[in-house]
């Protein structure tokens, strides 16, 4: 077997940091943070539609996801907000766009 040289060593430490900070950014800070309860409700109900919306293997395995990563509200019934995917939780693919005539 031949050893790694060390340039393969640091290039494969640089993409697990990379990887751990790319994760990190994908859990903990893109999700959004409701200010206050109407916001909430919002969030609440949006993440139901989108769970029915996207129902199908890819999404129960885990394989994909999704979170909210932004919500305007006008009023209760009024709301528009996007969302991210993402391969395996933390590589995000896509952004898409909702809004309360969606429904």
């Amino acid at each position: 077997m031949k050893k790694m040289k060390r340039k393969d060593r640091i290039l494969i430490g640089v993409t697990l940091i990379v990887l751990i900070v790319l994760g990190y950014k994908s859990i903990v800070m893109d999700p959004v943070d409701p200010k206050d309860s109407s916001d909430e409700n919002v969030v609440v109900r949006m993440q139901e539609v989108l769970d029915e919306r996207h129902s199908n293997i890819l999404y129960k395995t885990g394989i994909m996801k999704f979170r909210i990563t932004d919500v305007k509200v006008e009023s209760e019934d009024d709301f528009t907000g996007r969302y991210r995917k993402y391969l395996l939780g933390i590589l995000p693919f896509g952004d898409s766009y909702f809004s309360s005539e969606d429904q």
